[in-house]
């Protein structure tokens, strides 16, 4: 039952985030700034580029949080070991799937 709520928890979290995103984009007007957020995983690092001052949280499929990382500058790359998978990279209000095979 735990295991069924946290599946139901990441779906609601992955279909929320980009309504979420939608609607302040459209409350705040195109004078908004648009930053595009990379995360390239190869091996054990993780590459994450163009946004600074923000934390990198990972999340596996059952939505337990696996790792915490400040990042302190726009191009950061951050070593953590993670299992054949899917992930959920979250910096700031942008979210990214991520499968490592």
């Amino acid at each position: 039952m735990k295991r069924l709520s946290h599946i139901v928890f990441l779906c609601m979290l992955l279909v929320a985030t980009p309504m979420a995103a939608m609607t302040g984009e459209l409350l705040d007007g195109p004078e908004q700034e648009t930053t595009t957020v990379t995360v390239h995983v190869k091996g054990n690092r993780v590459r994450v580029s163009s946004l600074g001052g923000e934390v990198l949280t990972v999340y596996n499929i059952a939505g337990v949080c696996v790792g915490t990382f400040s990042l302190d500058n726009a191009d950061k790359t951050v070593e953590i070991v993670l299992g054949r998978g899917c992930y959920i990279f979250k910096v700031g209000t942008v979210v990214r799937k991520v499968s490592v095979r």
